[in-house]
């Protein structure tokens, strides 16, 4: 029996910036369920600052804020050796803060705390994410100036977006991301694609392996697609699974696959997927 194969994104674009949970930040479409696919049909990914401190002592209800003003993005207003960073303790009022750099890491470092990125980044899901206005600010072309960083469910006040990560998708290694993490890619309904870092799956994640869940259920080096099987009477099976990622005309494929049709675009690289020939 032959077997026709074709593919499409996993989902649909979407360019809504969702509001998520507390001290997160996270894309993806209103109608969905934020840090999930939703309704909407849209992978949205979330990600998230490390939590204040065990032993900071609590706010009352009247207390004042008590922050140190500073510039995020200018990196102006701390003393030399401090970094400008938001205030985790007063996120809902746009708090910033003075505060240490342990090690100055950048798009491709893993961190446990604030104080583990370099001035102008901040640690968010165990990865180093840059603060941007525009696009501009970004490392081109598959970084994009997109998530926005949220608490309680609305946008920090005054606070910067971050930066998506400009990463490698087709590499399983030396794809630019930290040491383990998968280079995805996204798109939305009104603007580029781009790429981002995401952590390893926990389990899974193969060729082949069922991906519901979105990108972060792939391995480095693959992507999740809906392929559609339609066999020679013309039955039809779709499903969602991990396929290695290619760049038509690179070679990329494994022996007895062909890179099919670019469905992203990173600047001017089109990117796909892997299918048996």
């Amino acid at each position: 029996m032959s077997i026709n194969y074709s593919i499409r994104e996993h989902w649909p674009r979407c360019s809504v910036i969702a509001a998520a949970a507390l001290a997160m930040a996270s894309y993806g479409c209103a109608s969905g369920s934020p840090g999930k696919p939703g309704d909407s049909d849209v992978d949205a990914v979330v990600i998230h600052p490390p939590p204040p401190a065990a032993d900071a002592p609590p706010r009352g209800v009247d207390a004042m804020p008590n922050f140190e003003e500073c510039d995020v993005l200018e990196q102006s207003g701390c003393k030399s050796g401090l970094a400008c960073d938001l205030d985790l303790e007063h996120l809902d009022v746009g708090g910033t803060t003075c505060r240490g750099v342990k090690n100055p890491g950048t798009e491709q470092a893993s961190c446990t705390a604030q104080t583990d990125c370099a001035g102008g980044y901040s640690c968010f899901s165990t990865q180093c994410y840059e603060y941007c206005q525009s696009n501009a600010d970004c490392q081109e072309p598959g970084g994009i100036c997109f998530f926005t960083v949220t608490t309680g469910g609305e946008a920090v006040p005054g606070a910067p977006k971050l930066c998506s990560k400009d990463c490698a998708p087709e590499k399983a290694t030396g794809n630019r991301c930290p040491d383990g993490f998968s280079c995805h890619l996204y798109s939305q309904t009104d603007g580029p694609d781009f790429t981002d870092c995401d952590p390893p799956p926990d389990s899974g994640g193969g060729e082949g392996a069922k991906c519901d869940s979105g990108q972060a259920a792939c391995k480095p080096g693959l992507g999740c697609f809906v392929i559609t099987r339609t066999d020679s009477n013309g039955n039809k099976t779709m499903t969602d699974e991990c396929r290695v990622l290619c760049r038509p005309g690179k070679g990329d494929c494994p022996t007895g696959q062909t890179c099919q049709d670019a469905l992203y675009t990173i600047g001017s690289q089109g990117y796909s997927a892997c299918l048996p020939t």
